[in-house]
């Protein structure tokens, strides 16, 4: 079975053509101009560029990146609005049409988020019978698809944020998302939350994985960092380069 998952931010896109659990085909493209109607138009570039016009694909998944998104407690969700829940978190700003959620069914919890109305118009034109969720959503599924009794970090580097994730004891204990400029603010804001959590002193695993737009240097600089930090010294780390695009293919 082909499958094409499209990972998509305000800044990169990433085209991952997959045969069953082998990749076939992966580009990026940097947008270049980043107002709304413009993404269209680079996007139909890219993909005529890419060669990735007249193939076809049994699935097509599309995950969306952004550092608005907040989960909630799913009965608090029903008694509420997605729009009063996003507004309560990030303010007025963003348009009604351009709020949207996806339920975790299976941890009880749905993500509220932001997510432009190009991006539905242009991909439901491409690819009417796309899945398309905030990329967490599918990260989360993807880290409980695995044991997570004992601790486990899921950590995604994308341009300018990264998506931190903590589950313990089958639970997800911590979420949320960080902007950052170098390797030392991620290390910063991973231990206050492990300080804040009381988690500092476990042992388990971190997942490090890569969004569009992310610098690969930065794996080694964290990796380097922690091994100098005695109280990390219990996490091992691990780079799983197909930890987003295996992400995509449970939600099919």
């Amino acid at each position: 079975m082909k499958h094409l998952t499209i990972q998509l931010s305000d800044s990169s896109v990433r085209f991952t053509s997959l045969q069953d659990s082998s990749v076939l085909l992966e580009k990026e493209y940097s947008f270049q101009d980043k107002k709304d109607h413009r993404y269209k138009e680079q996007l139909t570039s890219f993909i005529e560029e890419a060669g990735l016009k007249n193939q076809e694909h049994d699935e097509h998944t599309i995950s969306w990146s952004s550092t608005k998104t907040t989960l909630v407690p799913m009965n608090i969700f029903s008694e509420s609005k997605p729009e009063r829940i996003f507004q309560l978190c990030f303010g007025n700003d963003t348009p009604s049409n351009e709020i949207d959620y996806n339920r975790l069914s299976e941890l009880g919890i749905v993500n509220v988020f932001e997510i432009p109305l190009w991006v539905k118009t242009f991909f439901i034109l491409q690819h009417p019978r796309s899945i398309i969720q905030h990329e967490s959503s599918m990260l989360i599924r993807g880290m409980f698809n695995s044991s997570t009794f004992k601790m486990k970090i899921s950590l995604t580097v994308y341009g300018q944020h990264f998506l931190l994730m903590i589950a313990q004891q089958n639970k997800l204990v911590f979420y949320s998302v960080f902007d950052f400029q170098n390797h030392q603010d991620i290390i910063y804001h991973l231990m206050f939350t492990l300080q804040q959590k009381e988690l500092m002193e476990e042992s388990g695993e971190l997942i490090w994985s890569e969004g569009t737009g992310a610098n690969k240097a930065l794996f080694e600089d964290v990796q380097n960092e922690m091994k100098r930090i005695e109280n990390l010294a219990g996490i091992k780390v691990v780079k799983d380069t197909k930890f987003i695009v295996n992400s995509h293919k449970l939600c099919v």
